[in-house]
């Protein structure tokens, strides 16, 4: 069983397209059909459903197949990336992500890294926002990013503002919401249940108080999950909808599998920042804004 045979299925599902699978590998359509057809002939089985063109889902084969193939994905490419010799003279530095954006990002960024960042030896970990400036200072990280509702009033780190997350709604595009109306109001989301990430993630702590200040008093019929590709599951099979950072779903709206629902006022973004030791080097620093601004 080939190794890029398994990237090209691992890839395609996370895109929900073979051709966005492509983009994502910077190879042909072609190829990837070719390494996921060779895949399914080694296994016997069909591992995806095409529907509306070009989108494909997992499936049932696939779906049971995935965790365990993404996980012997993952350890062989650590245990390879641990018998690279490294030199004496190579510093190391620590890197952490909120597990939120770990979930969407974590294997984009360590890719990033593998190929932009031979000089230095990285890191990854997850750190929760609200620990990023404590471990930056007791050296347990270098570098961290962080959801924060302001900019943290100290000057024993460096802190740099690297974006504004866009929130959204979204549902599957079959949800009877979108044939309502042109755009949602949002006070009227006290007679619908929504999907959340979590109650104290400042996503929703930021949404919370925008739709109070909207005058919508009541609380908020909310579903706390904490996976988001389980979110995204149980979107594609009921008719909830869910409050998520677009950046966590952009494949998927992409390619269609799930849908903005288009509301009369934009909610408030989160915003990120990236909190470092001042030792970390210019360079490097450089490169992970650089990757930063690109993928969020």
């Amino acid at each position: 069983m080939e190794l890029k045979n398994i990237e090209a299925f691992l890839k395609a599902k996370e895109a929900g397209s073979f051709s966005l699978a492509a983009e994502m590998l910077f190879v042909s359509q072609s190829t990837i059909s070719t390494r996921i057809k060779n895949l399914e002939r080694e296994l016997n089985t069909q591992l995806f459903i095409r529907y509306n063109g070009n989108k494909v889902i997992l499936s049932k084969t696939g779906e049971k197949l995935y965790p365990s193939l993404k996980e012997g994905y993952t350890i062989i490419c650590n245990s390879v990336k641990e018998l690279i010799p490294k030199s004496p003279h190579v510093k190391a530095y620590k890197i952490s992500l909120p597990g939120h954006m770990a979930e969407h990002l974590l294997q984009e960024l360590s890719e990033f890294i593998d190929q932009n960042i031979t000089h230095y030896d990285i890191s990854l970990r997850i750190t929760k926002s609200y620990n990023v400036v404590e471990s930056v200072l007791n050296d347990e990280i270098d570098i961290g990013f962080a959801y924060l509702d302001s900019k943290p009033d100290t000057d024993q780190v460096q802190i740099i503002h690297i974006a504004n997350l866009e929130t959204v709604l979204v549902c599957s595009q079959d949800n009877p919401i979108l044939r309502t109306r042109s755009a949602f109001r949002l006070v009227e989301l006290k007679n619908k249940r929504i999907i959340i990430y979590h109650k104290t993630f400042l996503t929703y702590l930021i949404f919370e108080k925008f739709i109070r200040q909207l005058g919508l008093a009541d609380p908020l019929k909310t579903i706390e999950i904490q996976k988001l590709e389980l979110i995204k599951k149980l979107m594609m099979e009921q008719q909830d909808i869910a409050l998520l950072q677009k950046v966590g779903v952009g494949n998927e709206l992409k390619n269609g599998t799930l849908v903005e629902i288009p509301v009369e006022l934009p909610i408030p973004p989160t915003p990120m920042y990236l909190i470092f030791n001042k030792n970390v080097p210019n360079n490097l620093l450089q490169i992970i804004v650089a990757w930063a601004q690109k993928s969020l």
